[in-house]
């Protein structure tokens, strides 16, 4: 009789515990994202990219900024930041949408999975030169290498 009762017991756990692990249990979770720990710094005659971890020895969030450019224009400027985790997209959305410096200037974000898009105003006071200045300063200030020297020419 004891047996009987512990085979039904052991059935019904076992039950419990395949059904409590299936696979589609968390289909909605971004998958744990790969974070770049690498810093660097591209420039070319239409554009301006640069990439920074928020730790070099153990990032959490990596940001890409780019800037885009038609002639002297700035056409484009967006902030790509992939996370390491749902939970912390949530607190960086929340970050961008409470700070008023970020929120004024921001024109969308859009969340897909652990990555963050974030697409910035343009200003019609800030040209190329201005936004490449301004690129050098944060890219080295980040730990990119090899950003060429931030030189900023101020009109007669």
């Amino acid at each position: 009789m004891k047996k009987r009762i512990f085979l039904a017991l052991l059935a019904a756990v076992s039950t419990i515990v395949m059904v409590g692990c299936g696979k589609d249990d968390k289909k909605d979770d971004p998958q744990p994202a790969k974070v770049s720990a690498e810093a660097k710094y591209t420039e070319t005659d239409n554009s301006v990219v640069f990439t920074y971890p928020d730790d070099a020895t153990n990032p959490t969030c990596s940001t890409t900024v780019t800037y885009k450019f038609d002639g002297d224009k700035v056409v484009e400027n967006t902030a790509v930041v992939v996370c390491c985790s749902a939970a912390l997209v949530e607190e960086m959305i929340k970050v961008y949408e409470s700070e008023k410096d970020l929120k004024d200037n921001i024109e969308k974000i859009e969340k897909n999975g652990n990555t963050i898009t974030v697409t910035y105003k343009l200003d019609e006071d800030v040209d190329k030169d201005a936004a490449i200045f301004g690129a050098r300063v944060i890219a080295e200030a980040m730990g990119c290498e090899n950003v060429p020297e931030a030189e900023l020419t101020i009109g007669d």
